[in-house]
């Protein structure tokens, strides 16, 4: 565990700007049709946990989330070790949550996790087919089972502010007890929409608060792989032609429990109530930019460079759950570089790429690079649309966790492939 001080040094400071903490209310900003200008942060890094050697609470398989409590304790799941540690807002170890298995309090396939306020926490398993819940202490608290075709969401997972209960998007991975080669066979329907969806953690019930925008799915037919896992099972694997550029699905929660989503190729943002009912958009004049050939060469290039040097995510994806693949492996690499080779491409590039909410409020959106795969600038306004600057491509990203106080949380792996999470706080100024 280190502590030491860091600052980004820049033109404009966020309190300076706004005239308040972290976490304060904003004195003064612009409206968002002002044009791009500077702003840049101050940070104290707390401390880092994460080490190739160390105790064996801090030598993490991989982390693919953080958060935090109300009280600025940091979570970390560990995905593929199975567990959540907890350490203090100090970095010091208070307790870990969860471990491999199939009994009460275990986990079997742990996709997800969110995490409340108070501490409590509820992990998305494939294997248990729904929540399994931890209250404030890490003691066991149950597990709700989801039902439904929409089935265990596997991405944009957070809890809902006013509720027992998660919010959801994106894809979702159905429960199915087989697998046929028959085509068409194990499809669902097409939904028109990206379903914004509340799930009780008390009873199950998944309800869709929002259907956000889904452009037409590209025609033409779906690559397909099939043969025998490790275990002797029958698998069929279906790709569906793929697209760059196509507008993803971005949500956030504002303290008050309502919801922001961006959903568009343009920059704006929807926001609703905690019931998914419309409130106001938030716009930027800024237009997206058309996709030439270049940019077409370019994100191809992109995409083989990860696929030869990370393999197959399909393949990890499995592995992950527990799914040995065989000699099936090579077959699907072949088939997404095949699907590279073949990608079909939207007209325009979306131009918001990512969004985060502090707990005090504001809002940070980032904006597609010029450069396929490189990072844009990122936007500080509030839900009253009020704008207080851009922070620059090269300076900070938005943070895998926001915490209170200023906290925020950094995934990072080093040369060695060795994961680790950053802390560090938004430095307040008088």
């Amino acid at each position: 565990m280190t502590s030491h001080m860091r600052l980004w040094v820049g033109a404009v400071g966020l309190a300076a700007a706004t005239g308040c903490g972290p976490d304060g209310g904003p004195a003064e900003g612009g409206g968002l049709d002002s044009g791009d200008r500077p702003l840049e942060l101050a940070f104290d890094t707390l401390y880092s946990v994460g080490a190739m050697e160390g105790d064996a609470w801090e030598t993490f398989g991989s982390v693919s989330q953080v958060a935090f409590d109300a009280a600025g304790n940091l979570y970390i799941f560990d995905q593929q070790s199975a567990r959540i540690v907890v350490v203090d807002p100090d970095g010091a170890f208070l307790r870990e949550v969860g471990k491999k298995g199939g009994g009460p309090g275990e986990f079997q396939n742990p996709m997800r996790m969110a995490v409340a306020p108070d501490g409590g926490i509820a992990v998305a398993d494939f294997g248990a087919r729904g929540f399994t819940r931890f209250d404030a202490r890490g003691e066991y608290a149950g597990t709700v089972r989801i039902e439904g075709e929409r089935g265990l969401p596997t991405s944009g997972l957070a809890m809902h502010r006013t509720e027992p209960a998660v919010l959801a998007h994106g894809a979702g991975m159905v429960f199915r007890t087989s697998m046929s080669a028959a085509a068409g066979s194990d499809r669902m329907e097409a939904s028109t929409g990206i379903p914004v969806r509340r799930i009780s953690l008390e009873t199950g019930q998944d309800t869709v608060l929002h259907d956000a925008w889904r452009p037409p799915p590209p025609e033409g037919p779906e690559d397909e792989v099939s043969g025998t896992n490790a275990s002797g099972g029958r698998m069929v694997i279906r790709m569906a032609p793929q697209v760059a550029f196509q507008p993803d699905v971005h949500l956030g929660v504002l303290p008050d429990g309502r919801l922001i989503v961006a959903d568009s190729t343009t920059y704006t943002i929807d926001i609703l109530d905690a019931d998914g009912r419309f409130e106001t958009t938030l716009e930027r004049p800024i237009q997206p930019e058309a996709v030439t050939d270049d940019i077409r060469e370019k994100e191809k290039a992109r995409r083989l460079a990860l696929l030869d040097e990370g393999g197959s995510r399909m393949s990890m994806l499995f592995s992950g759950r527990g799914v040995s693949m065989g000699g099936m492996q090579e077959q699907i690499e072949e088939m997404q570089r095949k699907q590279i080779e073949t990608l079909l491409f939207a007209d325009v590039v979306p131009v918001i790429s990512g969004i985060g909410v502090e707990w005090g409020g504001r809002i940070w959106v980032e904006r597609t690079a010029a450069e396929p795969g490189e990072p844009g600038p990122i936007d500080v306004i509030d839900a009253d649309g009020r704008y207080f600057g851009t922070i620059a491509a090269e300076g900070p990203r938005i943070p895998a966790a926001f915490g209170p106080d200023g906290l925020i949380a950094y995934i990072e792996r080093d040369e060695l492939d060795v994961p680790s999470v950053r802390t560090l706080r938004i430095r307040p100024v008088d």
